[in-house]
């Protein structure tokens, strides 16, 4: 049996909108081409985990009306990489991550794409929303990404 203790609690979210488009995003100084991700972060002591991701998801994109649609059943586990074992989680003593994805809508009335935000928490940068690839220094509010 697994100690779940030594898996850092995490949360990810896959938020869609009313057309079914999945919003995902680009790491801030993060080289490419693998710097694409979801919103997603840890879970404090004794947070809820839906709660955590809502948190996340406003945080990392200002996104704060949803809808639920769905959660995991389980925790998903997964090691760190050889490479990433000298990062600040590795250093406390985790030997990887546990997490719980959930399925999201963004509520209410809205456009197809997510406004450009570049005030975030995260110590490895912020996401920058696209809805395509790239959006060749537009956004899809029609924002130029700043930095």
């Amino acid at each position: 049996m697994t100690d779940l203790s030594l898996y850092r609690p995490n949360v990810g979210v896959v938020l869609f909108n009313a057309d079914g488009q999945v919003w995902y995003g680009r790491r801030h100084a993060t080289p490419g081409p693998h710097n694409w991700q979801f919103p997603q972060g840890g879970v404090d002591e004794g947070e809820d985990l839906l709660a955590a991701a809502l948190r996340e998801l406003r945080e990392e994109t200002g996104v704060t009306s949803v809808e639920f649609l769905a959660r995991t059943d389980d925790w998903i586990l997964y090691d760190f990489p050889p490479e990433a074992m000298n990062n600040a989680k590795a250093w406390r003593g985790f030997v990887g991550q546990r997490q719980q994805w959930f399925r999201l809508r963004r509520a209410g009335r809205q456009h197809a794409g997510l406004e450009c935000r570049h005030r975030h928490r995260n110590a490895a940068g912020p996401l920058h929303p696209h809805r395509a690839a790239t959006c060749h220094g537009r956004c899809p509010g029609g924002e130029t990404p700043r930095g």
